[in-house]
């Protein structure tokens, strides 16, 4: 076992090749919380913190560690915060001291992340990540004031959504590349359901029935039903020959998907492919095959149907009776 308890304490360990790395808790779930962010950070090439910070004072990674274990250690966008608050610890310095954070300290990292080519949207979700950093410090007395976040203007902006050569290409690229054809099979689960990243890595065995993908979980708190094409029920059931009821449908880890995504990008020039993308590309497709903008709703799992009218525009027929008028 990596977490055993010693005495009146719990004592997580981890191995990083030849090395091991130790740190006891107070408790068995601060324990079991470090070793699965140690090990997370093992596979990004993140450093892995030994020492605790100061009773004075806490450092960023301290604060991201804490926020974590209070706010995000269960959610469902779980890997998608740690992932975000090992990102803004690699930017702004791990060691780097809450209270030292300044509006100018956030201003600068905004310019940065901006000349780097990152949207606003993940400028954004990099920011509300250190907002919720730094509340919480605060909400613990670590810090005494809160600098103002620089948040961006959004724009939804051109729906990007995949052609079929494209996502032939794609598919292909997955195949020919060896130890990823579970990604293959992820990206044409994905484009024939909606399917966020999230929802397809929770999916399990036992969430499959009547020809039905039954979603539990989900970004609104709506569950849902989508039917499979014929394409997707061959592909799941391949990856549920001799899984039990409770085992995931898919194996693979946030990182994996990110990493194997990118390097088929810089392969195919897809450079502003994202794999939510997908999800557009679904709806996208049978909007634009004249199904109804509540149906495709439904589909997608929206709470508000304003989310799904950004793709009306592409319904085959729309407006065309309105200008028709104008021919007599």
């Amino acid at each position: 076992m990596s977490v055993r308890q010693r005495g009146a304490s719990w004592e997580a360990y981890v191995r990083k090749g030849n090395e091991r790395y130790r740190k006891s808790f107070k408790s068995k779930e601060e324990a079991d919380t470090w070793e699965a962010m140690a090990k997370y950070h093992i596979s990004i090439g993140m450093p892995i913190e030994t020492k605790a910070a100061s009773q004075g004072e806490w450092t960023l990674r301290k604060a991201g560690d804490e926020t974590y274990k209070s706010y995000w250690a269960n959610g469902r966008s779980r890997h998608t915060m740690l992932y975000n608050m090992n990102m803004v610890c690699k930017h702004l310095g791990e060691k780097t001291l809450v209270s030292s954070i300044t509006s100018e300290t956030l201003n600068k990292y905004m310019l940065d992340s901006r000349a780097s080519g990152k949207k606003n949207s993940t400028i954004n979700r990099r920011l509300c990540c250190i907002s919720k950093i730094l509340h919480h410090a605060h909400d613990c007395g670590y810090l005494t004031s809160l600098p103002k976040i620089p948040l961006q203007q959004e724009n939804n902006g051109k729906i990007r959504w995949i052609t079929e050569k494209e996502e032939s290409d794609i598919r292909n690229h997955f195949v020919s590349v060896g130890g990823v054809i579970e990604i293959a099979q992820l990206f044409t689960i994905a484009v024939d359901t909606g399917m966020r990243r999230s929802e397809l890595l929770n999916l399990k065995v036992g969430d499959i029935s009547s020809g039905k993908i039954h979603i539990w979980e989900t970004k609104a708190n709506l569950p849902r039903s989508i039917p499979m094409t014929k394409r997707t029920e061959g592909q799941i059931s391949v990856m549920m020959y001799d899984k039990k009821s409770t085992d995931h449908i898919f194996t693979l880890k946030v990182h994996q998907i990110r990493s194997a995504w990118d390097r088929m990008k810089n392969t195919l020039g897809l450079h502003d492919l994202r794999f939510h993308d997908t999800r557009h590309t679904f709806a996208s497709r049978l909007v634009q095959r004249g199904v109804p903008i509540p149906e495709v709703q439904q589909l997608l799992g929206h709470r508000d149907i304003q989310m799904t009218m950004r793709y009306s525009h592409l319904a085959p027929q729309n407006l065309r009776s309105a200008i028709d008028k104008l021919e007599a």
